[in-house]
Order: C-alpha cells, then structure tokens, then sequence
C-alpha cells in the first residue's frame, strides 16, 4: 500500500473530488461508542456485511484493518468512531472517522521495533494491506481510509431490499 493525499480524493462534506462523482455500488455506516470494546463489535458488523457482499475473500485483511483504525480512533480520537464500507466493481473502501483531536492526524512512524516510542505499528499493517490509503483532519474530524482491489469478481450475493 502506499499513503495518498485525502485531499485528492474528497472528504465527505468538504469539497469535491473524484469519489464524490462515481456512484456507490453498495455503502454501510455504522456508529460505534469510544471505548475499547467496541473494537471487537466493528470487526463483527464489518465481517457480517463483507459476508453479506459475498467477499470473504476480504475478511481476514479487512478486520485486521478495521481493528487497527478503530483502536486508533478510540485511543486517539474523540467522540464517536464511524465505520463506513463502500463496494464499488472490485473496489472495496474503509473508512475510519472519529472528532479528532486537533493534531497533525494518523501517519506512519519510522522507528526501529524496540525504539522510543511504542505503539504506532497498526498504520503499517494497514499499509501492508492496502493498495491506497490515507488520512485527513479538517474541522476537527479526522478521517482515515483505506482501499483495495477485491478478492471477489462480482457480487455473489443480491443486494437486500430497502428497509
């Protein structure tokens, strides 16, 4: 994976960009409480709807991701934490979105295992797994995102009715 400039791609609500423009095959949001326990309760609702998309090819890297970024979230962040899911032809994208904290936002640490400072090795896995991936704070909302090339060709299973 590599970071990207968020910038570039649109922050929801702020500006344009070229996702904002493409049509969203399928989208999921869900609210999670700050609080450690809720890491356990993203990983299940995104594995369930990963399942539900028929990409359980994804599952393993995707709940990997998502533990990551909303441990992230709880112990950096504050407010809510937003997980959203966005299936588009082969693209799946993660995202990520907690009140912030006014800082410079998430970025890769390059430090030797052992070093000064701990923690800071989620981002690498995330990197590891994503093919793009990036982060962007703006009015006190931080947003980090990832996205991949699905292991999936197309959806195995229908879309639900609308509730």
């Amino acid at each position: 994976g590599r970071p990207y400039d968020a910038g570039a791609i649109g922050y929801p609500g702020h500006g344009r960009g070229e996702r904002e423009e493409r049509a969203t095959r399928r989208n999921v949001h869900e609210t999670f409480r700050r609080d450690a326990s809720e890491v356990a309760r993203a990983r299940r609702h995104v594995a369930a709807v990963l399942r539900s998309w028929g990409r359980d090819a994804d599952l393993a890297a995707i709940e990997l991701a998502v533990s990551e970024l909303v441990s992230n979230a709880v112990v950096h962040g504050s407010g809510a934490v937003e997980v959203s899911l966005t299936l588009h032809d082969d693209r799946l994208r993660l995202e990520v979105h907690d009140g912030g904290t006014g800082g410079a936002g998430p970025r890769l640490r390059h430090q030797a295992p052992g070093g000064p400072h701990p923690g800071g090795w989620g981002l690498r896995f995330v990197d590891q797994l994503a093919d793009v991936w990036g982060s962007d704070t703006r009015d006190g909302h931080t947003l980090v995102w990832m996205e991949r090339r699905t292991g999936a060709g197309e959806d195995l299973r229908p879309e639900p009715p609308p509730a």
